[in-house]
């Protein structure tokens, strides 16, 4: 399996309470720790589509024994009983034993049903093969797609960053949309449960509609060539679009961000990174028959347990938020508010956020904090290093002009929360907050900040890798933070009104140290 870099994810072995034989079409209750009628441990296939959807009422079904509930029937015109044979009997090829999803999820009763999907990381990581039914799509189409998108990525890949033909060429901006989007209009993709078994297992194969292994020339197509090469594509145009000083009116930048769009929306990204954040951030572009449920699926996979039983999305989120933050003080907070967020709880995500371009990167976070929480109250307790933002904007200036850097370019890079008062001032041209380059403008942002927030300051979270300059290095991580009084005790909170994050350079070292004093305070 293609590997997933992320802390969080933690999974124990642990065996499905029932697997399908496939043989016999039967669904088999585990007994004991590991055993399914007279196998013991059995090697088993697992397959992720997507029919809740087109469910209905009456209809055949897939004719599963030894079930305690009724086979939900599906819409033919979605995929037949015939179909979905077809798809079993090419996973027999390897294994006799599968984990589907109809068969072995008891699908009327509730409290079983949520055991199993709470298991899901385990049952995903546990299976030998996984594989993507795109019933939507014959194994011609996928097959041809594979072909085109290498093209695809191997001609922008092959390019000069600075001009890249193909990002001003109509033609191939036309047809890379068209591909694109034909391919990832597949249900599959549009899916909330897919996904994060998209993300549990990113080795999986494409099957077509007819059952078949989808190919990629010689080797059959996974789901990781579909993620890497659309990243390829994805980075090269957002690099260009950002960082390119060539004039708009030289290339179709609606056309570009159609691109980027569409492989935003699917999730692409986020399942390369395996940011939690990032991957919740996407969950909200996915169907679900309960917007809960959005916050269950990316706690669950992560390991992230709720204490207390939630019953709205702003009480699922607010614990989402303090187990990312007791977890990770760092990756819970590389993201920003695109809306006004509750006072006294920006420190934790909402309905509307977005997680930056250049935190989707990050990864082996390290925390240099401490986080505790008030008794009793909702209110997190940040501990350790604070300094004034004043003080380090200096540093970081003089850092990116004198150490052998294009004076273009910063040490640091700054993103603010809207809704706050300075997202709502700021000027012109630095409006783009969410993907500002590193280049003069986060020196202009920096000094903007200061001159509107007199006591603005910055709590050093912990560090991060990250990428600055094409290279991979260690990078510091801080939130941006005022004091203000809360209520009649005029007890001061630290409102969180952006985040930053910063190169470890040789030539800030000795002098940096000293601007960081210990502290503690109530994070807003």
């Amino acid at each position: 399996m293609a590997s997933n870099s992320n802390s969080f994810l933690r999974v124990d072995r642990e065996w499905p309470l029932r697997l399908l034989h496939i043989p016999t079409m039967r669904s088999m209750e585990r007994q004991g720790e590991n055993i399914y009628g007279t196998v013991a441990e059995p090697e088993y296939n697992i397959l992720s589509y997507t029919w809740g959807r087109w469910q209905i009422s009456r209809g055949p079904a897939l004719p599963i024994q030894d079930t305690t509930w009724n086979i939900p029937p599906v819409s033919p015109d979605h995929f037949s009983v015939a179909d979905f044979e077809r798809v079993l009997d090419h996973m027999r090829h390897t294994h006799d034993f599968a984990w589907v999803d109809i068969a072995c999820i008891d699908q009327e009763n509730e409290e079983l049903k949520a055991d199993q999907v709470g298991k899901q990381a385990a049952i995903f990581h546990g299976a030998d093969s996984p594989f993507i039914w795109l019933n939507s799509h014959n194994t011609a189409e996928i097959n041809n797609f594979a072909t085109k998108l290498r093209a695809f990525e191997d001609e922008i890949a092959g390019e000069d960053s600075g001009s890249l033909r193909y990002c001003r060429d109509e033609g191939w901006l036309n047809a890379i949309n068209q591909v694109l989007g034909g391919f990832l209009k597949a249900p599959w993709f549009s899916s909330l449960w897919t996904l994060q078994e998209a993300f549990l297992r990113n080795d999986a194969v494409f099957l077509s509609r007819e059952g078949e292994v989808a190919m990629n020339g010689a080797v059959p197509f996974t789901l990781w060539t579909l993620i890497t090469s659309c990243v390829v594509i994805y980075r090269r145009i957002r690099n260009f679009i950002d960082d390119s000083n060539i004039p708009p009116i030289l290339y179709n930048e609606i056309e570009l961000q159609k691109v980027v769009t569409l492989l935003d929306d699917v999730g692409i990204y986020p399942l390369f990174l395996s940011n939690p954040l990032a991957l919740y951030a996407a969950s909200q572009k996915r169907q679900a028959k309960d917007e809960r449920d959005k916050v269950y699926g990316i706690m669950q996979i992560f390991g992230l347990k709720l204490k207390q039983t939630s019953s709205t999305i702003d009480e699922l989120e607010y614990e989402f938020g303090r187990a990312l933050l007791t977890e990770s003080p760092v990756l819970s907070q590389c993201f920003i508010h695109t809306r006004p967020a509750t006072k006294g709880e920006r420190w934790r995500i909402s309905q509307n956020f977005q997680v930056p371009e250049k935190c989707n990167g990050f990864v082996k976070p390290q925390s240099c904090c401490h986080i505790e929480w008030s008794k009793p109250g909702r209110a997190p307790i940040f501990k350790g290093e604070m300094c004034r933002a004043s003080q380090i904007i200096e540093q970081w200036s003089e850092a990116s002009y004198h150490s052998g850097r294009p004076n273009t370019r910063s040490v640091q890079n700054i993103a603010v929360d809207f809704g706050d008062v300075a997202s709502r001032d700021i000027p012109e041209s630095l409006r783009m907050q969410i993907h500002l380059p590193n280049d003069e403008r986060q020196h202009e942002l920096a000094q903007w900040l200061v001159a509107i927030y007199e006591d603005l300051c910055i709590f050093k979270l912990g560090k991060v890798q990250g990428h600055a300059y094409g290279r991979r290095c260690d990078l510091w991580f801080g939130i941006l933070v005022v004091p203000t009084s809360r209520g009649d005790q005029r007890e001061i909170v630290w409102e969180r009104v952006g985040i930053c994050h910063w190169e470890m350079m040789l030539e800030l070292q000795g002098t940096e140290d000293s601007i960081w004093s210990i502290f503690e305070g109530v994070l807003g």
